[in-house]
């Protein structure tokens, strides 16, 4: 990486280039582009940073023609990767967002956009069209919960199994329980930021949302949810939880436990559990939540910003992991409802009754 701006001696170089090249050859390669010969008077001054202007127009220019030869292609490459390495988030999310809609970006460029922070990569990842959908999730699971959420929210694309298959729009998690895991691990793992970029970006992803809440079950679990949060009685509080989501008392656990709260928002959205009882809970679940007031305040901004569809996608993800146990071994004589009870003459055929002692006969042989 390059340390500093660039000098006017250094704007040609490029990948396996020397990097000191002469004055001359640098002033020549800008005034190759008339519409940049307006910063060759800025190059020649040490005072100014003329990357981020070099880099915009450059890209300008690179943009409005719908194909280039491969020495331009390599040229604007060459020079574009160079600059990225010195300028700011904003210049590089600037990049990010032209290069997004035009077609005929140099992948390069483009997979190193998609490498850079979530503010520099998501134009990319939710609208280039210039990566193949499988190159796009490998490299979004290589940077972080936040770019994977940003892949899921196009609308181009189905969701994404670990195998490198784009499963169907309509069953986007047919056959693909591992898929559903990860995109879960995903978000336990993330920080807050990437957590609230992903609840928001649910509403838009193609996931299936777990059924709603029955009604009355959700108005009956709450009270409950809440009096056990006001106790301190986590196990209860996990209980009902697993209970009113479907969901296994050890993911219910997860979610008690987890320091940073967004998933009791989630729990809370999917129940439709009122603001007020969700401040209360969350006042009461965690020490490392309730200590800070603004952390309160910012989760209670999560819960209204998130749809019910949204959290609703992912307690279905949750829901999917879970399997009701059955009993391994049924006793001989406990009641099976399911079996016909057998009426009084073969109950008798089948367990025949035994007389008791004739006592007046004993005592008259006695």
């Amino acid at each position: 990486m390059v340390n500093g701006p660039l000098t006017r001696a250094e704007i040609s170089c490029g990948p396996g280039m020397p990097r000191v090249i002469t004055a001359k050859a640098a002033m020549e390669y800008l005034k190759s582009f008339p519409a940049l010969e307006g910063l060759v008077d800025l190059a020649n001054r040490d005072d100014i940073d003329i990357n981020p202007t070099l880099l915009r127009v450059l890209t300008d220019l690179y943009v409005t023609k719908p194909t280039h030869s491969s020495e331009e292609e390599r040229q604007y490459t060459e020079l574009a990767l160079r600059l990225l390495d010195t300028v700011d988030v904003s210049a590089r999310h600037d990049l990010a967002r032209r290069l997004a809609s035009y077609a005929q970006a140099p992948l390069p460029v483009v997979r190193r956009l998609v490498r850079d922070v979530i503010a520099v990569a998501e134009p990319i990842l939710r609208h280039s069209q210039a990566l193949s959908s499988s190159e796009l999730f490998a490299l979004a699971q290589e940077a972080g919960p936040g770019h994977v959420a940003a892949v899921a929210a196009r609308e181009d694309l189905g969701s994404h199994s670990t195998h490198g298959n784009i499963v169907s729009r309509s069953e986007p998690f047919a056959g693909s329980s591992a898929a559903a895991s990860e995109l879960s691990e995903l978000f336990f793992s993330a920080n807050t930021t990437e957590r609230r970029l992903i609840l928001l970006n649910l509403d838009y992803a193609p996931l299936p949302a777990a059924n709603p809440v029955n009604a009355q079950l959700a108005s009956e679990a709450v009270p409950r949810i809440e009096a056990a949060a006001l106790s301190h009685k986590i196990e209860t509080l996990a209980h009902e939880l697993a209970r009113a989501l479907a969901i296994s008392h050890r993911q219910a656990r997860q979610l008690t436990d987890d320091p940073t709260g967004e998933p009791i928002v989630v729990a809370a959205k999917a129940l439709g559990m009122p603001a007020d009882v969700l401040q209360r809970i969350l006042l009461c679940l965690n020490p490392a939540i309730s200590q800070s007031v603004q952390r309160v305040y910012d989760l209670s901004d999560l819960y209204e910003e998130l749809k019910p569809d949204s959290a609703l996608r992912l307690v279905a993800i949750w829901q999917s992991g879970y399997k009701p146990q059955q009993p391994a071994h049924q006793p001989q004589l406990s009641i099976d409802e399911t079996r016909p009870r057998p009426d009084a003459a073969t109950a008798q055929r089948c367990f025949p009754t035994t007389r008791a002692p004739d006592q007046r006969a004993s005592t008259k042989r006695s």
